[in-house]
């Protein structure tokens, strides 16, 4: 379970959101805290095993036309407050539209589905065999019946060593990519 820790710094009103496994806590949220730099003479903090955490935001001001006082509210439900999680749901949506248009486009191959760039191929960033970040020409990719999906990449700086690399190895906002050049292959076919 994810506790959210929402920490109030009283010398610049900074808002700190965590959020940190209970298993790194040990029921002791005040101890996580000291241990990573906060001090408690200056902080005030409160913590939850919540998914959500709501917010309400007050604007106070006072009626041009009235002269009365007014108080506008907006609610906020605050899910996460890394962006990991927004990255990942990036990823997972690319990879399901990069399934979807391999299944439409590619070639029926023992019961997946492939296909091979032909003139221009995508390129993307992503970890290369030395895990270093790297650009890497698509040269295939390939959906399984499981829905795993392989690409055969080439890396942009050291060409001639083709490999397979996974969707996890490409970098958010890259399959987009992949997907797009797949099918404007296919169209122009």
């Amino acid at each position: 379970m994810i506790m959210k820790i929402v920490v109030l710094n009283h010398a610049d009103l900074r808002l700190e959101f965590l959020n940190v496994p209970d298993h790194m806590l040990n029921d002791d949220a005040e101890g996580f805290l000291a241990e990573h730099g906060y001090s408690l003479d200056n902080i005030s903090w409160f913590a939850a095993p919540i998914d959500y955490l709501p917010v309400i935001f007050h604007d106070y001001d006072i009626c041009k036309t009235n002269g009365k006082e007014t108080d506008c509210q907006r609610r906020a439900r605050l899910k996460n407050f890394s962006i990991y999680a927004s990255v990942e749901e990036v990823k997972m949506r690319e990879y399901e539209e990069l399934v979807e248009t391999l299944k439409i486009y590619g070639e029926n191959v023992d019961g997946g589905f492939e296909f091979h760039f032909e003139g221009d191929v995508p390129i993307v960033a992503a970890y290369g065999h030395d895990d270093e970040p790297c650009d890497m020409v698509i040269l295939a990719a390939r959906v399984d019946e499981h829905n795993f999906i392989t690409l055969i990449a080439d890396e942009i700086d050291n060409r001639g060593y083709e490999h397979e690399i996974f969707p996890e190895d490409v970098f958010a906002g890259h399959l987009n990519e992949i997907t797009t050049e797949l099918k404007r292959q296919s169209n122009d076919k």
